[in-house]
């Protein structure tokens, strides 16, 4: 009998734990990196790099200085499809890292990733280039101000 009581208590505390790992999943917050289905902007690629033409700024001290490159931004589309945890991953210079972050989180109205049928959280990275036109190196580089460089230093901290 004893054997028997043991049993039935060592099925239900197993069945209790299937139900609550059934539970977690759907509550899940993890963030994936690889999924069935990528999130997508609405219009496609050639409209999100549009967008990020249309609200890019180049600031006018890193175009003076002839500062330029290609920064890697990370961030996460969630189940609603807003976009959030905003990252630089190969930074270039704190002015134009800022503007990238600043263009980036301006994004709204993703499509978001699904897993299994199921909106899921999903990383996306995207490249942002800052490149000056050829004519602009003609011109004398103006060598940056303490104040510029203070400036360019705190906006690297800021995110």
């Amino acid at each position: 009998m004893k054997k028997i009581l043991f049993f039935c208590f060592l099925m239900s505390v197993c069945l209790n734990f299937g139900w609550a790992q059934n539970e977690a999943d759907t509550n899940d917050e993890t963030i994936y990196r690889f999924v069935e289905e990528m999130p997508e902007y609405p219009g496609g690629t050639d409209a999100m790099n549009m967008f990020i033409v249309q609200h890019i700024e180049y600031p006018e001290a890193a175009r003076n200085h002839h500062i330029q490159g290609t920064i890697l931004v990370e961030f996460v589309i969630e189940k609603d499809g807003s976009v959030s945890n905003v990252t630089v991953k190969n930074p270039v210079h704190p002015l134009l890292d800022s503007a990238a972050v600043k263009a980036v989180r301006q994004f709204k109205g993703w499509k978001p990733a699904t897993n299994q049928g199921n909106a899921v959280r999903c990383y996306y990275t995207v490249p942002i280039t800052f490149q000056l036109p050829d004519d602009d190196f003609e011109q004398d580089v103006v060598p940056m101000t303490k104040k510029e460089a203070r400036k360019a230093a705190k906006l690297g901290r800021r995110f």
